[in-house]
């Protein structure tokens, strides 16, 4: 079963806002690019194509977790990095509503309608019809909704430098250690609340190259993370996500990626085999 639907970046967008049926945004991400005026009358979507549809007692639950530890070594200084970040959201709904339309790909009158929008026909014209747009075709709204938010972030550093004085024909030894860490963790949760849009869907719209131009549209669900209504098929509404740890151990040839870290690949000379390596050094900020 695909995941067709984005959830909300907040638990405070009303039904008919911003993220509303045919509303037209930048960025398929941030109900914040609405280029449709509140206050203006967006073109109404045809009442005889929207589906609509009612669940109660949804619960929805989302954990997901990122971690990871870098290793850095030398001769002389070996370096431990480790973040771990976790999230638990909840929320309860007493009623649930979905609506969605479907966009038909033999009728575009509505679409041209929604993208003849003056602010809409700004932003493509200034970009020379080549940047895309999103169109939202569906809408979860929670009612009489409770929920909860937690979230936690530990990032520990610990660093090991020792230093031989053979080599000057002297005996001695000596090192250091250090260890430093941090946590935060912040949590929020509401027993009741007026209506809110939790989750949306967006379809792509763009002008095919042709002569003359074509609009086009076609389902857009890239890191979508809900199932809808309609591609449900009978699946329990409880979703739990849950991201891959990272681990990152210096080499070339292992996973690069950290989350909330910069890094860049030097490759150092090991000074006992003369062999060379890659390793990664983080850049803080």
């Amino acid at each position: 079963m695909g995941k067709t639907y984005y959830y909300s970046p907040n638990w405070s967008y009303p039904p008919g806002g911003s993220i509303d049926l045919g509303r037209i945004w930048t960025s398929p991400d941030d109900p914040r690019t609405n280029l449709t005026p509140l206050a203006s009358s967006i073109p109404e979507v045809p009442p005889e194509e929207i589906q609509k549809g009612w669940k109660e007692g949804q619960k929805h639950e989302t954990h997901p977790g990122r971690g990871g530890t870098l290793g850095l070594w030398a001769k002389f200084l070996e370096v431990f990095i480790g973040i771990e970040r976790t999230e638990n959201t909840t929320l309860q709904t007493r009623r649930e509503d979905t609506w969605f339309f479907n966009p038909r790909p033999d009728d575009t009158t509505f679409l041209e309608a929604a993208v003849a929008e003056e602010a809409v026909q700004n932003f493509i014209i200034k970009n020379d019809y080549r940047k895309n747009v999103y169109m939202v075709t569906g809408v979860k709204i929670s009612r009489a909704a409770s929920g909860s938010h937690e979230e936690s972030k530990r990032t520990e550093l610990s660093m090991s430098a020792q230093g031989d004085g053979a080599p000057a024909g002297i005996p001695v030894s000596a090192g250091a250690d250090l260890g430093l860490y941090s946590n935060n963790h912040t949590t929020s949760s509401f027993d009741d609340s007026s209506d809110f849009v939790f989750a949306y869907r967006m379809s792509k719209v763009y002008y095919e190259k042709a002569d003359p131009l074509e609009l086009r549209h076609k389902p857009h669900s890239k890191g979508a993370a809900l199932s809808g209504l309609e591609d449900e098929m009978g699946e329990p509404a409880e979703i739990e996500e849950q991201l891959d740890t990272i681990k990152v151990l210096g080499l070339a040839s292992q996973d690069t990626a950290l989350g909330g870290s910069t890094l860049e690949k030097e490759v150092l000379v090991d000074e006992t085999s003369g062999e060379e390596c890659t390793v990664l050094i983080p850049n803080f900020y």
